[in-house]
């Protein structure tokens, strides 16, 4: 037993290895967009929706949905894009838009049905929608350092409380939708996201009660983002939305807690300095 426990254990920190390496990647990545500008940053989004997107209505085909992948990719590219031009306005159109063009293909193809309509919009709205907040998070006006502090969060959040779930995990968060998720491994999670972004004096835009907030915020959108990703690939019967990011799946798995990060940390944000 305690040998068998071993060899999983190893296997756990093998792919946390590879994980952290990966995620290290790519916020390095992310960083240099960011410091490219705004639109250098959005298309990045952008081009990040675009291959979850793909991987998200491959799933979907896998059941038997035929989605629009055409215009939803399309559409999902161009919310991050719209973000960054137009802000919360860019998005409204762009949706507004999308249901059109999807109810208008719909009525123009009587192969299609409502369920192929629904998961079309459904996709764009998951996935583009929620990741294009991170560039309206950008464009607060305090530079790179919201969005870094978001992502460095959200990687902080989801190595913690893998790394503790692993160690201490046992009871069970939510054994119906994600068996390998532990109350213990959540709340190690939670309250080192807290503690970290708390201890990040450096992060001048934020006192240290703001940023304690923030991390809350973080640490519950990304348990919620993680779960409904699932959630979703359970209903599937897959276990990796794909296999493009080395320790990670694919992109829909990497930027699922940040699909749901995102937006609630933009809101947080915007009430936060609106009470100053």
């Amino acid at each position: 037993m305690d040998a068998s426990r071993a060899k999983i254990d190893q296997k756990a920190l093998a792919n946390l290895r590879l994980r952290v390496v990966v995620a290290i990647a790519g916020i390095v990545a992310i960083l240099g967009a960011l410091q490219a500008g705004r639109m250098a940053f959005a298309v990045v989004i952008a081009a990040i929706c675009g291959l979850a997107l793909g991987e998200f209505f491959a799933l979907a085909r896998q059941h038997h949905c035929r989605p629009n992948e055409v215009l939803g990719v399309a559409v999902g590219c161009a919310l991050p894009l719209a973000a960054v031009l137009y802000n919360q306005a860019g998005l409204v159109f762009v949706l507004a838009a999308a249901t059109v063009l999807t109810l208008l293909w719909y009525l123009s193809f009587s192969g299609t049905n409502l369920t192929d309509m629904a998961m079309t919009l459904f996709g764009t709205a998951y996935v583009g929608l929620l990741l294009s907040f991170l560039v309206l998070i950008d464009g607060l006006g305090k530079g790179t350092q919201l969005v870094l502090l978001v992502l460095v969060g959200t990687w902080i959040n989801d190595t913690v409380a893998y790394l503790g779930g692993v160690a201490l995990g046992k009871r069970k968060l939510a054994p119906d939708v994600s068996p390998g998720k532990t109350w213990e491994g959540t709340i190690i999670g939670a309250a080192a996201t807290v503690g970290a972004l708390g201890a990040m004096v450096f992060v001048t835009y934020l006192d240290t009660v703001e940023r304690m907030i923030l991390g809350g915020t973080i640490a519950a959108a990304a348990v919620i983002g993680d779960l409904a990703e699932s959630r979703i690939k359970r209903e599937l019967g897959v276990k990796d939305a794909g296999r493009r990011i080395p320790g990670h799946g694919g992109f829909l798995d990497r930027f699922d807690s940040l699909l749901f990060v995102s937006p609630a940390s933009y809101y947080v944000l915007t009430a936060l300095f609106k009470l100053r």
